[in-house]
């Protein structure tokens, strides 16, 4: 849910969405089991089309990867999976909280294992948005595989380092306390004397908000349409990401791989993520070396002297971040690739 980032939450004003808790992901899969979608209209649309590849992007819902499988199964169709989360390993409630669940989570969520276990093993390809949730899945099931990460269709404009009065934004949106770590690193800011505020865009919950709108070192704009914030990518000096570090989020957070990171890093422009390292998206950037990284308030102070003072240094993360987005993140090569995969899986 998460991991859509903030292209979902800037992308158009949300309307009420129901919460899904154990008890009602559990009733929702039951009703689902009940075969009660076998309509004839149903089944003369997918005769009709005479699939040869069935794709399923994989999320928390074990009755997805059921009708996946079996229309897959009644087509001798290849079973191919796009695997955004790591939903299969995760042993806490990664549902919002409901009625008794300690009682109804391990049940659905076994539900959902033996789901997901029977359709990967019934699989012909997978895709991954990372390679941490590409060797999890690996070490368990060995389907072939690789990974696709997240595109962007921008690229790196000319670009001054402001160092008297920089720009520093954030976009996203706020869940996982992220909203308290924007707070920490604005008072930081303003302990080092640096002349900036974060500019924030996004939404969440009002009490979220509400925190931002209140620190002195964050100017709140809230809901902003992508292509505003592409503007703000271009004037911006550094580009913020954060992740909580407090270990009751870890998991949660594990398979974290933000969907900014391919825009920020095609940018050209400094990215600061400031968050534990053992999440995927911090992996990749440490490995590659192509943005900013710090894990402590201490390494956040250092991080920033660095951005604002090393320009020979600024200058190689710029590089090494413009290669990794052409290498990884661009969005005609990586559409290529995956629609090269499907056609080797029917030759």
């Amino acid at each position: 849910n998460d991991l859509k980032e903030y292209r979902s939450s800037n992308s158009a004003p949300r309307t009420k969405r129901i919460k899904r808790t154990p008890i009602k992901s559990l009733a929702r899969h039951l009703i689902w089991s009940l075969g009660l979608w076998k309509t004839s209209d149903f089944n003369a649309w997918v005769a009709g089309l005479s699939p040869e590849i069935v794709i399923i992007q994989s999320g928390d819902t074990a009755f997805t990867h059921d009708l996946a499988r079996k229309i897959s199964k009644k087509f001798n169709a290849k079973l191919v999976f796009f695997n955004t989360e790591g939903v299969f390993f995760l042993k806490q409630n990664y549902l919002y909280k409901g009625f008794c669940d300690a009682i109804f989570f391990p049940l659905y969520h076994s539900i959902y294992k033996r789901s997901y276990r029977k359709a990967m093993q019934s699989a012909s390809y997978a895709f991954y948005l990372n390679d941490l949730i590409k060797h999890d899945n690996d070490g368990v099931f060995g389907v072939p595989g690789e990974v696709i990460y997240n595109t962007s269709s921008l690229s790196p404009t000319p670009f001054v380092f402001n160092q008297e009065t920089p720009v520093i934004s954030y976009f996203g949106n706020f869940g996982y306390d992220r909203s308290k770590v924007l707070v920490e690193v604005a008072e930081i800011i303003n302990e080092m004397g640096i002349n900036a505020k974060i500019n924030v865009y996004g939404k969440g919950f009002p009490e979220n908000e509400e925190r931002l709108k209140k620190c002195k070192g964050i100017i709140f704009y809230g809901f902003v349409p992508y292509e505003k914030i592409q503007e703000v990518i271009e004037l911006s000096d550094i580009l913020l990401h954060v992740e909580s570090r407090d270990p009751k989020f870890a998991e949660s957070l594990r398979y974290g791989f933000s969907t900014k990171i391919a825009d920020c890093l095609s940018s050209g422009r400094p990215f600061l993520l400031y968050s534990s390292p053992d999440i995927a998206c911090a992996q990749y950037i440490i490995e590659n070396d192509c943005a900013w990284f710090a894990e402590s308030q201490e390494e956040l102070k250092k991080v920033l002297k660095n951005i604002f003072y090393d320009e020979q240094r600024r200058e190689t993360i710029a590089n090494n971040a413009v290669q990794i987005a052409a290498s990884n993140h661009n969005l005609t090569k990586n559409s290529q690739i995956f629609q090269s995969r499907l056609k080797l899986l029917i030759k």
